[in-house]
């Protein structure tokens, strides 16, 4: 599961990506994507917070379910009551914002992109970083996520890179992935009940 890339749907490449990278669940942002015409059980689109009006979207028309995202970058003044999905660019007054939407159950993502060209010193800082906010997102009820980011192709990760980054975390991948598949079902129940 992958719930941060900037590429466009095409069934060929899910089939491709799910038989090379065993990725069988993708986010896609939905202003991109607004072609997809039948219910995908293997995606999901992404909006920002700001690009729509109405904050509890849940699903598009044609079923597919919306995730409402935006980005923290440091300031926890901001009003992120109304997102599912956060992406974190900063660290700075982090912990401000666990306490401030305690049990709000959102969604804290850091991209791998945004390390991508770290050097050592700063990967290793990276990695202590988020063995510490995963258990900030323990104790505040909020879902520990790691996205690649994508742009290209080229930038997609596979299952196993994703595993072996949780092991360097000293997070078990096998709780990972399960307490990510229930938080994003019970995402899906919740518009549901909030949008019929």
């Amino acid at each position: 599961m992958d719930l941060n890339t900037d590429l466009v749907y095409s069934e060929s490449m899910i089939k491709f990506l799910k038989s090379l990278f065993d990725i069988d669940i993708l986010g896609f942002h939905y202003d991109k994507n607004k072609t997809i015409f039948n219910k995908r059980e293997n995606i999901v689109l992404r909006t920002d917070y700001t690009s729509t009006n109405n904050s509890n979207i849940g699903y598009d028309k044609n079923k597919n379910f919306i995730l409402i995202g935006s980005f923290f970058n440091g300031n926890p003044r901001q009003n992120f009551h109304n997102v599912d999905i956060m992406t974190v660019k900063h660290l700075q007054d982090i912990k401000f914002f666990f306490k401030k939407y305690h049990g709000r159950n959102i969604g804290i993502e850091f991209l791998i992109s945004d390390i991508r060209y770290y050097s050592n010193s700063e990967l290793g800082k990276w990695f202590f970083d988020m063995k510490w906010i995963y258990e900030l997102c323990q104790k505040y009820d909020f879902q520990f996520i790691l996205s690649s980011g994508a742009n290209k192709y080229t930038e997609l990760i596979s299952l196993k890179v994703f595993n072996i980054l949780l092991e360097k975390m000293d997070i078990q991948n096998r709780n990972y992935w399960q307490d990510l598949e229930s938080w994003l079902d019970k995402k899906k129940v919740y518009a549901v009940y909030d949008t019929g």
